[in-house]
């Protein structure tokens, strides 16, 4: 096992590696009322949980590699991130200048770092079984998930029927970008 990168507040995760887009990670809890609907309303919680903690801030995660989303799958994947479970939010979203058909425009992080998983129509050319590329089944969905089986796309505003679980990264900020989006 290797050595934490830096010393991670009490319920946050060590980054095992320096190339990922944190130093630590948060996962909110089942039952624990961190549940969240919506994209901003994820970003306000991971804020709030890094406020009362020497990180300070932080952010839903994006994914900068296939490694850091593998080592998150695996670290979390048993218990919230199985094909027929919940998604887990994440801090990637949709230009919305894009055309909400469009698999293009996937290139947005909320602390404005770039995606590992970058979606295009040339790309994914429709939905492929692996999951890896977002359905745009209902329109308007512009925020990404992850779940067991790929990627999970949905409103900014309501993720399917339930709240989800958020996955925090920091130290990290908002950008004003992310704001003015959505």
């Amino acid at each position: 096992m290797s050595t934490p990168l830096m010393a991670c507040p009490e319920g946050w995760v060590a980054s095992p590696n320096a190339s990922f887009s944190a130093s630590c990670y948060y996962l909110s809890r089942p039952n624990s009322g961190e549940f969240t609907t919506s994209a901003r309303g994820c970003t306000e919680l991971c804020a709030e949980r890094a406020a009362a903690t020497t990180l300070g801030s932080s952010v839903p995660v994006c994914y900068t590699s296939a490694e850091e989303m593998g080592w998150i799958q695996e670290a979390w994947g048993a218990q919230y991130m199985c094909s027929a479970c919940s998604a887990v939010r994440t801090g990637m979203y949709k230009d919305p200048s894009t055309d909400p058909d469009d698999l293009d425009g996937w290139n947005k992080c909320v602390d404005g770092g770039e995606p590992h998983v970058l979606f295009s129509s040339d790309a994914c050319a429709g939905f492929n079984a692996e999951g890896t590329c977002p359905e745009n089944r209902h329109g308007a969905q512009y925020c990404m998930g992850v779940r067991g089986s790929g990627a999970s796309i949905g409103s900014c505003d309501k993720f399917g029927m339930d709240p989800v679980p958020c996955l925090c990264a920091g130290p990290a900020t908002p950008t004003a970008a992310f704001a003015a989006d959505l």
